[in-house]
């Protein structure tokens, strides 16, 4: 992904709620609020809307490092317990398409802070206290590739 532009990053993000959309489309209907899904679908072993729900942690938690590193000078980025945040929730009893909505106005919030940087911007780093110093571009190739990883999964269980 390193020889891809700025622009075809961002690009890369804002397709990942189509993606997952088209995936929901082909899988049927969703378990309703108040039922778990037996659907093992992620190597976690969590269901469909755990893993859109992983997938809206994901996108906050990067998107909130993301704007950390384009406004202060090498902040600190703190990791996230995704098993436990996903538990937290009970994202399981949530349905995916719900889910998938705020996912998608979670990405559309990124892409916008991501249009607005100004090339030199991209370079600007966060340190994460387990990954090192990372720069914004690699954090977007890394939310990039995690993103579109998932939603193709969820594709190809379907």
């Amino acid at each position: 992904m390193s020889d891809s532009t700025h622009e075809d990053l961002v690009a890369q993000l804002a397709s990942a709620p189509d993606l997952l959309d088209a995936a929901l489309a082909t899988g049927g209907s969703a378990p309703a609020a108040g039922e778990a899904s037996s659907e093992a679908a992620g190597e976690e072993g969590w269901n469909t809307s755990e893993i859109i729900g992983h997938l809206c942690d994901a996108a906050r938690y990067w998107g909130a490092r993301m704007r950390l590193a384009a406004h202060e000078d090498r902040p600190t980025l703190q990791p996230f317990d995704q098993d436990g945040l996903v538990r937290l929730a009970a994202y399981r009893y949530v349905p995916a398409d719900m889910l998938a909505r705020e996912f998608r106005l979670i990405s559309a919030s990124n892409v916008a802070l991501l249009r607005g940087l100004r090339p030199e911007d991209w370079e600007r780093v966060g340190v994460h206290t387990e990954r090192g110093p990372l720069t914004i571009r690699q954090m977007v190739e890394i939310e990039v590739a995690h993103e579109l990883e998932h939603a193709r999964s969820l594709a190809d269980a379907r």
